[in-house]
């Protein structure tokens, strides 16, 4: 119930969000407010993990923790797109509007989210408990991210649904793509094997770790319906957030890089290449044909994945 909970907040917090960046956009006084508590949050952020870090040097510690350097990267990610040098520069890798209020927001949420989520999975330490995954939290979650790409894109204030759909790709797909969807589940499997492979020759531990992680989290889904529960769930919400939502305004490097990010269970491994590999494949696949196109391969992989998982053949995305 409480991540139930976490995300119905999340949910709010991007209607908020969303709602004040698109208003701000015709609106000085908005757009200033804006400006200021997103520069404060970043500021108060900054001298927490600078304090933070001078007293682990000065202490018994002797060196910078962890989370300190995660605090300063989390500030920087947050205000850096305040910066108009910064957001021109980065709109020359990237098809973001440099002057869209809404933009520079949207920026800064997804390089917090990937600064945050992303450091402190790869800097997690092996004892981290691993929990599983219900069915609840799986169609909560897919929910949450498909509100949030909806609303992110400014659903109601900005756009009405059927221009959403359009905008997030969510279009009907003719049969010869529906096969050629399929067929990059083909692609997708080689790329993860490859991935899994370099894994358990050059780092065996980790990939031992990260096999009992997915164990542990597809247990409750250890049959054909929570196999299809779990390959839905994240196929729809990932695709249509990051896909849809993301990658026509950031660009698909820039959107598989936090995608991988934000799938890293902990530690570097070339799984998180791999996983980098996949997002690419599917945002290829979003740019030649749409974002339903990325969900059917989506889907397909995740099922086969998780039902290979669960007889001791492979891992899902």
């Amino acid at each position: 119930m409480a991540t139930v909970l976490s995300f119905a907040i999340l949910v709010l917090l991007t209607i908020f969000i969303s709602l004040w960046a698109h208003k701000a956009e015709k609106s000085q006084p908005l757009r200033t407010a804006l400006y200021v508590v997103t520069a404060a949050i970043s500021v108060v952020i900054l001298l927490i993990g600078i304090t933070s870090a001078i007293i682990n040097l000065t202490g018994s510690r002797g060196s910078i923790s962890v989370t300190s350097g995660i605090l300063v990267a989390l500030a920087a990610a947050i205000g850096l797109p305040l910066l108009s040098p910064v957001r021109e520069l980065l709109a020359r890798v990237m098809p973001f509007d440099p002057r869209s209020t809404a933009d520079m927001i949207g920026l800064s949420v997804l390089l917090a989210t990937a600064v945050f989520v992303g450091g402190t999975s790869l800097f997690a330490s092996s004892d981290v408990q691993i929990s599983s995954v219900s069915v609840l939290e799986l169609v909560s979650q897919a929910i949450a991210l498909i509100l949030i790409a909806f609303f992110g894109i400014g659903f109601l204030f900005e756009r009405d649904f059927r221009s959403s759909l359009k905008r997030l790709g969510i279009q009907a797909i003719e049969p010869r793509d529906v096969w050629i969807a399929l067929g990059v589940v083909v692609v997708i499997f080689i790329v993860t094997i490859a991935g899994g492979i370099l894994t358990k020759v050059l780092q065996p531990g980790l990939e031992d770790q990260i096999q009992n992680n997915l164990g542990t989290m597809t247990q409750n889904l250890s049959s054909f319906s929570g196999a299809l529960m779990l390959g839905i769930s994240a196929g729809l919400g990932e695709e249509i957030l990051f896909r849809g939502a993301i990658q026509p305004r950031y660009g698909l490097v820039f959107t598989s890089i936090v995608f991988a990010l934000l799938h890293v269970q902990y530690g570097f491994s070339f799984t998180i290449l791999s996983i980098f590999g996949v997002s690419l494949i599917l945002g290829y696949l979003r740019q030649r044909i749409n974002t339903s196109a990325s969900i059917i391969t989506h889907i397909v992989y995740d099922v086969i994945a998780v039902l290979l998982s669960l007889t001791g053949g492979g891992g899902g995305s």
